[in-house]
């Protein structure tokens, strides 16, 4: 991969995780506080019928499960992106260097099948 599309992907996966913050902390208030009690929490802060349908994806679990394997990805992708640029900065010696990326990106597909299988099947 070349650096420029390296660095679009990065861009791109931090884009997308900007509204995944924001639904993660939305889960978080649906599973703490409850559907109602996150509903009121997110009316002060939104319209109604966003706040009321934002809460009610977070109780069906089919998107729920979707969500999490989607935005777990998109993490781990951006994760690994970010962990090659810093290899490839700071690690010197083309064996060492080879080592690290594979072992990067099999941790990193590791993460992933295990999100999938977590919440899927």
């Amino acid at each position: 991969m070349n650096g420029y599309t390296h660095w679009i992907l990065q861009r791109i996966t931090a884009v997308v995780l900007i509204p995944c913050s924001f639904a993660f902390v939305v889960l978080v208030l649906v599973y703490l506080a409850g559907p109602d009690g996150a509903k009121t929490t997110l009316s002060a802060f939104m319209p109604g019928g966003l706040a009321e349908s934002m809460t009610g994806f977070f109780t069906n679990s089919s998107s729920l499960n979707t969500f999490l394997v989607l935005g777990g990805s998109f993490l781990v992708l951006h994760i690994r992106l970010g962990g090659e640029v810093i290899l490839e900065d700071y690690v010197h010696g083309d064996a060492s260097l080879a080592f690290s990326l594979v072992t990067l990106r099999l941790l990193a597909l590791q993460v992933i099948q295990f999100l999938f299988f977590a919440f899927v099947l």
